[in-house]
């Protein structure tokens, strides 16, 4: 096992923090493992009297009941969703990926009970109660490198990228103990390096989103391009834009970019948000540069970069768009082909990250189309009469209006409307 994931390396003895306020807090529970996999016990005297303590109390009085009751993994997401923009969110995310690592350690081959535990833990996904059809590897959630240490690497980010879910969450206490040695490969991570630099707090205001707009403006262009006229003016677009940045790849060059900019800005709220939907577009698109790209919270990310800025927030539902009209088209060019199952993944998360679900593990799981996998598909989009594709297409079409819609609304600019109302007009046809 990594020796980062070896909590008694953490456990040598250290002296008691004293509280004062919610930073201090957080360390004191922390202590030196900033992915909060083995909660302190926090003085009660101490916590209850700093702001935002008592939440902090309520959650490690939870955990120790939890424990005890051998409780589970819907639980502890439950607890994340029901506290947003508070240190509730990676404390629970640290619980869960304790868990995780144990379960992990135990690996030899494979083992499906084991490896389906591991998936509920760190998805939304529920369970099922019968096995019958689900012959996918529950592990291949993750998308690509569906192995137990490349779970282990996004289980990692996962959890670490609890600490950037919102401004309010105090960061100091994680990034001072993400510079241990153990850490070495997370800290150089993206999101090692964005936590490090929102510590530090450097920020210019004024840095421009240039990149990251031009970005999601080929990408929603990309998006809309239906018809060959379409294909060939985004590709024309796209290529100008390559021209000018010596890059056959623009796109990623560009999110890469702002990536890099904003990092070095991460004290700007605005940069941060930046950074954060940049590298949840880039995992959408495969490019990321720390694998596995994959997982079932990439809109979910897209969405909690919005939590920073508005600006950050109204690009973030145009990618939210973008993911959504990618996920429908690849579902009904695959809907009867072997290439089913991994498009599966992609339309959970689409769909999972712009209000619908939630989710049963079948919906990934099954490498076929069956009346089952639509009837599942269409209890998540609101409708529990669905049993077709036929019955399942219009539920899809009439969330991606919606949804379309909805990112109208927030961007009525010349840039992004006549791409915006040709999917949401499109989608709206019977």
């Amino acid at each position: 096992m990594p020796d980062h994931l070896r909590l008694d390396t953490q456990t040598t003895s250290e002296p008691a923090v004293e509280v004062v306020d919610l930073e201090t807090a957080v360390a004191a529970l922390i202590g030196r493992d900033p992915l909060a996999r083995s909660l302190r016990d926090p003085d009660p005297m101490q916590m209850a009297t700093v702001p935002g303590g008592q939440q902090l109390l309520d959650f490690s009085e939870q955990m120790k009941s939890l424990r005890e009751a051998g409780d589970a993994p819907r639980t502890l997401y439950e607890l994340e969703i029901a506290n947003p923009g508070s240190a509730v969110v990676p404390l629970a995310r640290g619980e869960r990926l304790a868990r995780t690592d144990g379960l992990l350690a135990q690996l030899e081959g494979r083992d499906e009970a084991i490896e389906r535990q591991v998936m509920l833990l760190l998805t939304d996904l529920r369970a099922v109660s019968g096995q019958e059809g689900l012959t996918r590897p529950p592990l291949e959630f993750v998308g690509s490198a569906a192995t137990p240490d490349g779970v282990r690497r996004w289980a990692d980010r996962y959890a670490l990228s609890g600490w950037l879910q919102a401004p309010g969450i105090p960061v100091s206490a994680a990034a001072n103990a993400l510079r241990a040695a153990p850490y070495d490969d997370l800290r150089s991570s993206p999101i090692g390096a964005l936590l490090m630099a929102r510590s530090q707090q450097a920020a210019s205001p004024d840095l421009s989103l240039d990149e990251l707009t031009l970005a999601t403006e080929l990408a929603l262009l990309e998006a809309a391009a239906d018809r060959d006229s379409e294909q060939r003016a985004f590709s024309q677009r796209r290529d100008a834009a390559g021209t000018e940045l010596s890059s056959d790849r623009p796109i990623k060059t560009l999110l890469d970019n702002a990536v890099a900019q904003h990092t070095a800005n991460a004290g700007s709220e605005r940069s941060t948000g930046a950074v954060m939907l940049a590298m949840a577009a880039l995992r959408w698109r495969n490019d990321c540069a720390w694998q596995p790209c994959g997982g079932l919270d990439r809109t979910t990310a897209m969405v909690a970069a919005g939590n920073w800025d508005s600006e950050i927030a109204d690009l973030a539902a145009l990618w939210q768009v973008i993911a959504l009209k990618h996920a429908v088209d690849s579902l009904e060019v695959a809907r009867e082909k072997p290439s089913l199952s991994p498009v599966l993944l992609s339309v959970v998360d689409a769909l999972s990250g712009t209000g619908a679900g939630p989710f049963d593990e079948g919906v990934i799981r099954r490498r076929t189309a069956s009346v089952t996998l639509w009837h599942s598909l269409g209890l998540a989009l609101g409708q529990d009469a669905a049993t077709t594709w036929d019955d399942v297409h219009p539920l899809l079409l009439a969330h991606l209006a919606k949804t379309s819609q909805a990112a109208l609304e927030r961007n009525s600019g010349s840039r992004w409307q006549e791409p915006l109302e040709r999917i949401t007009a499109r989608a709206a046809l019977p």
